[in-house]
């Protein structure tokens, strides 16, 4: 089978990814390259499927990895961008797919991005007035609605896709930390686990923790109210197919 997980980021996708790494023997990332974020995002979801070569070949390159890296058939992966950009790549290919719908508060998940900002990129963002999407929004939004926006785009793309998945899974962010609720999922996908009697040790970044809302929220709104019509970057990352280049010029293949 091949899992992957509806959501918008910052939601416990690094935290879930490690918990499948701890508890089964299925092979898991959070994000693995290419991330299919940026362009690649931007023409899937306004061109489709009449996309350039440069895409097409960041997508190939995305079902070579998933075909790799599985174990028996078997693979997990966490990325924000699987349900913005590669779900058709990945509906195309594999006939396996199981699918996650894990979903954090909304105001909560907006503090979360608002707090980071990602230097006002658009990269990790749907944008309302692409075509493709389901809940589109014209005029463009801005920076700051248009976060709020992605998490309702995101949960109807995810009822959009449900009956194509083999198997679906409601997860609620409040019960990232609880082992029954693995268990329970698992059980549900029919995932051999190990059992431990309590929860498995997560590093400690500023990327995985299960964070609540900050105490920050204060100074993060006053953040955003400074900077509400601040005009944004479209792309502040490396493209996937700088990330492609640049890995096969290091001999080096990145995996999270």
């Amino acid at each position: 089978m091949k899992i992957f997980v509806a959501n918008t980021g910052r939601s416990g996708s690094r935290y879930m990814a490690h918990m499948f790494a701890e508890l089964t023997d299925i092979p898991a990332y959070c994000e693995s390259t290419p991330y299919c974020l940026g362009q690649t995002m931007k023409e899937m979801n306004n061109d489709y499927p009449d996309i350039s070569e440069t895409t097409r070949m960041v997508l190939a390159e995305k079902v070579k990895r998933i075909k790799e890296d599985s174990k028996n058939d078997n693979y997990f992966e966490s990325n924000n961008m699987f349900i913005k950009t590669f779900v058709w790549a990945v509906m195309e290919y594999f006939g396996n797919v199981y699918c996650i719908y894990l979903h954090r508060n909304p105001w909560e998940q907006f503090l979360s991005h608002a707090d980071r900002n990602w230097k006002f990129g658009q990269d990790w963002f749907l944008k309302s007035h692409w075509k493709m999407n389901i809940q589109r929004v014209e005029p463009e939004l801005t920076y700051y609605e248009n976060m709020i926006w992605n998490w309702y785009e995101v949960r109807a793309r995810f009822y959009h896709w449900k009956d194509k998945f083999v198997k679906t899974y409601d997860f609620d962010f409040q019960r990232i930390e609880d082992l029954e609720e693995y268990y329970r999922l698992f059980e549900h996908f029919g995932i051999e686990y190990k059992k431990v009697d309590k929860l498995p040790e997560v590093p400690k970044t500023d990327h995985n923790e299960p964070d609540p809302v900050k105490e920050s929220s204060a100074n993060t709104l006053g953040f955003i109210r400074q900077n509400q019509d601040k005009k944004s970057v479209e792309w502040a990352f490396m493209s996937d197919e700088q990330i492609i280049k640049e890995n096969i010029r290091r001999g080096k293949v990145e995996r999270q």
